[in-house]
C-alpha cells in the first residue's frame, strides 16, 4: 500500500512490493537495520539495496538453486518475478517457507571479511572438532566468513547444517547415495574445485583425522583452485592403525609442495601427523569457558529432573568409541559404586559403542546406575550436575570436553597420554597401568576435600577461548592479502 503513494514507474512498484514480501520471508529485513543512510526516499534506497543483495546471492552462490534463481529473475527480469507472485501456487509455497523455523535471516560477506573454506570427515551434534567449528561459526563480528565442506552426511548435525544454510553461508555435503562410490567423489570433487575457483578464499582449512591420501587430494583440489593459503590441522595424536607406515612417510615428502601452514591444536597431535622434529603453529581448541561457569540453579534442576539428588555423580562427555576408553571407565566406576552405593555414572554423547556398552553394564550389574544421555546440544547444564569428571582416553590431541569440564569448576581425572597442554585448574593425571581400584579410590580420596568453585576465568587467561583461535585464523589469513 505504500509502495502506491510514491512516484516511481508501475513496474518498479510492483517489483518492490514483491522484493519487501519475499524479503520478509527470509529475513532479508534484518540488513536494513544496518543500513543508516535511509533518508528522502527510503523505499526507492530499500529497493536499490535488496537489487544489491540479491545481485551478490547470485553471483556468489550463497544460496541453493531455488534462492539463486529468484535472485538472477530479479536482478534481470523483474516484471516475470511479479507475474509468478501473483500466482497462488507461488504465494502458498512463499508462505509455507515463511514458516519454516530454520530460515532466520541471511548474511552476505562483506568486502572486508575473511573468507575461510573448512573441509571436515564427518560432522556429528557432540564432538571435538564439530565443537570447535561451531563456537567459531556463531562468534559474532569476527570479520571472519566460513564456508564448510562435509565429506560424509550419515550422521550429520543437520539442525546445524540448516543453520548455516539459512544464513547465505555455503555447506557442501556429499551425500549422494544413489550412486556409486567413484562417480560420488568425483562429482563432488569437481564441485569443491568450482566453489573454491569461484569463492576467492583466503584460506582452505583441512580437518584431519582423516586418510593421508584424502587429506592430499583435497589440499592439491584447494592449490589447483588457486587458493593462496591452505592449511591442515591436526586434532588427534592417535594415527589409526589402517594408516600404513608408507603412507605416512609419502605424506611427509609431498604434503610441503600443496599446503602452507601446518596447524595442530597440541604438540602430541602435530608431532602424531607432521613428525616429530617438524614445524607448526598451535591452533587451541577453541570453548566459550563463561558459558561453562558453575550454576548452582542449574546444577540442582537437572539433578532433580535425573533424580540424581543426594548421589555421588562422576561424568564423561564424549563419543562412544575405541579411543575414549569407556570399558575401563565402567571398570573405574564398578570399584567406586562397590565403595560408595550412592555413586552414579552420567554419560553424554553417542557412538557405535553404546549397544556394547549398555551390554557391559548389564553383565557388571550396573545397568540402573548408569545413564546413557545421548548427544545434547547444550552440555553445560551436564556439567553442572557432575561432582567429578573422570576421561581415560587412550589418546587426545587437546580435548574440547576436558577444558569445559574445568570450566565448570570440576576436579578431573585424566589418563596420562593426554597432553599435558590441556592441564590448566583441577587435574589429576592417572597411569592407564593402574587398576581400576587405584582409579576409584583417588576420586573419592579427592572429592572428601575438594570446594567447587568459578574456574571459568582461568580458562580464559591460558587462552583456550573461542577470541584466541580467530586471531590465529585472522593472522593466517590476512598475510593472503
Amino acid at each position: 500500500k505504500t509502495c502506491q503513494k510514491i512516484s516511481l514507474p508501475r513496474a518498479t512498484k510492483a517489483a518492490l512490493s514483491v522484493a519487501i514480501g519475499y524479503a520478509s520471508v527470509l529475513g532479508l529485513m534484518s540488513l536494513l537495520q544496518t543500513n543508516n543512510s535511509l533518508s528522502q526516499n527510503p523505499l526507492q534506497q530499500v529497493y536499490a539495496f535488496l537489487k544489491e543483495h540479491f545481485s551478490a546471492i547470485w553471483k556468489n552462490q550463497t544460496m541453493g538453486f531455488p534462492g539463486k534463481l529468484f535472485a538472477w529473475c530479479f536482478v534481470k527480469m523483474p516484471r516475470l518475478v511479479i507475474f509468478g507472485c501473483r500466482l497462488p501456487v507461488v504465494r502458498n509455497l512463499l508462505r509455507k517457507i515463511s514458516q519454516k523455523r530454520f530460515v532466520k535471516s541471511i548474511t552476505l560477506p562483506h568486502q572486508h571479511d575473511l573468507k575461510i573454506f573448512n573441509c571436515c570427515e564427518g560432522l556429528v551434534e557432540i564432538g571435538g572438532i564439530e565443537s570447535m567449528l561451531k563456537n567459531w561459526y556463531r562468534q559474532p563480528n569476527t570479520g571472519l566468513w566460513f564456508d564448510f565442506a562435509l565429506l560424509k552426511d550419515t550422521k550429520a548435525d543437520w539442525t546445524f547444517v540448516r543453520e548455516v544454510r539459512s544464513h547465505g553461508h555455503l555447506f557442501l555435503v556429499n551425500n549422494m547415495q544413489r550412486y556409486s562410490q567413484c562417480f560420488k567423489l568425483i562429482t563432488f570433487y569437481f564441485r569443491l574445485y568450482n566453489i573454491l575457483r569461484k569463492g576467492n578464499y583466503d584460506l582452505f582449512l583441512r580437518h584431519q583425522p582423516s586418510p593421508f591420501p584424502l587429506l592430499l587430494v583435497h589440499c592439491w583440489i584447494a592449490k589447483l583452485a588457486g587458493v593462496k593459503k591452505i592449511a591442515i590441522l591436526s586434532h588427534s595424536a592417535l594415527i589409526p592403525k589402517t594408516q600404513s607406515p608408507w603412507n605416512k612417510r609419502i605424506f611427509r615428502i609431498i604434503f610441503p609442495w600443496c599446503i602452507t601452514h601446518q596447524l595442530a591444536v597440541s604438540q602430541k597431535a602435530g608431532q602424531a601427523l607432521f613428525g616429530q622434529h617438524s614445524t607448526f603453529t598451535l591452533l587451541h581448541p577453541a570453548i566459550e569457558p563463561e558459558k561453562f561457569a558453575f550454576n548452582k540453579n542449574q546444577r540442582d534442576k537437572l539433578r532433580k529432573k535425573l533424580d540424581l539428588e543426594n548421589k555421588l555423580v562422576v561424568g564423561h562427555v564424549g563419543r562412544l568409541s575405541d579411543e575414549k576408553n569407556h570399558a575401563f571407565l565402567l571398570q573405574i566406576f564398578k570399584q567406586l559404586h562397590q565403595l560408595n552405593p550412592q555413586a552414579r555414572l552420567l554419560l553424554v554423547g553417542d557412538g557405535p559403542l553404546r549397544q556394547t556398552l549398555e551390554e557391559q553394564t548389564l553383565q557388571l550389574g550396573l545397568r540402573e546406575f548408569v545413564l546413557f544421555e545421548g548427544n545434547q546440544p547444550q552440555t553445560s547444564a551436564y556439567y553442572q550436575a557432575m561432582d567429578a569428571f573422570v576421561f581415560p582416553s587412550l589418546a587426545e590431541g587437546l580435548p574440547l570436553v576436558l577444558l569445559e569440564a574445568q570450566a565448570s569448576g570440576l576436579p578431573c581425572f585424566v589418563s596420562d597420554t593426554v597432553t599435558p597442554e590441556a592441564f590448566v585448574c583441577n587435574v589429576t593425571p592417572l597411569s592407564l597401568q593402574a587398576t581400576a581400584n587405584t582409579w576409584a579410590q583417588t576420586v573419592l580420596q579427592t572429592l572428601e576435600h575438594f570446594r567447587r568453585t568459578d574456574t571459568s576465568a582461568k580458562i580464559q587467561q591460558a587462552g583456550f577461548s573461542t577470541e584466541a583461535s580467530l586471531q590465529v585464523l585472522k593472522n593466517l589469513c590476512q598475510h593472503a592479502k
